[in-house]
């Protein structure tokens, strides 16, 4: 799924892994264990560093200068396939800032058999503060993208909705 935060929520599917690329994926994050990043949502874990989960910027920075070369030789495959098929569809290249976390994943181990409720509906910002407690910076030319590798026994999904992040 691909987001815009140039104006209203913008979403569409496009295809990007096939079924094998996908269970290699998966593989290479659960092989990349020792990494995690345990969340306090039960049963959520990251690989890789999200500003917004940081609790200051040195930590981010600290963390993201040590996980991205593991990122990058791991799923390096993956980033360059990602740009290739949002290069074609958007008709400009994205770019990887060199200085912040590679994009990561959120892992969500769950051995439950009822639903699981998920995170609470939001409008991903967090690339447009540098510290929790400052004002949201100017939209930029900015990205969302799910990934969804692998998907739980009972299903799974994203919602959507035409809304501004400032709405």
């Amino acid at each position: 799924m691909l987001g815009s935060t140039d104006s209203l929520l913008t979403a569409r599917r496009i295809a990007l892994l096939n079924e094998s690329e996908c269970a290699r994926a998966v593989d290479a994050i659960h092989g990349l264990r020792a990494y995690w990043i345990d969340t306090p949502t039960p049963h959520l874990h990251c690989l890789g560093q999200a500003l917004y989960q940081s609790p200051d910027l040195p930590s981010y920075f600290r963390s993201a200068d040590a996980l991205n070369p593991t990122l990058w030789t791991t799923f390096g495959w993956l980033y360059c396939s990602m740009i290739d098929v949002l290069t074609r569809v958007l008709g400009s290249r994205p770019l990887l800032n060199p200085h912040w976390a590679i994009p990561g994943f959120h892992i969500l181990v769950f051995q439950g058999s009822g639903p699981y409720s998920g995170g609470s509906a939001h409008y991903d910002t967090s690339y447009r503060r540098l510290r929790p407690d400052m004002p949201l910076l100017p939209d930029a030319r900015t990205l969302t993208a799910t990934l969804l590798l692998q998907s739980l026994a009972g299903g799974c999904g994203v919602l959507q909705w035409a809304m501004s992040c400032t709405e």
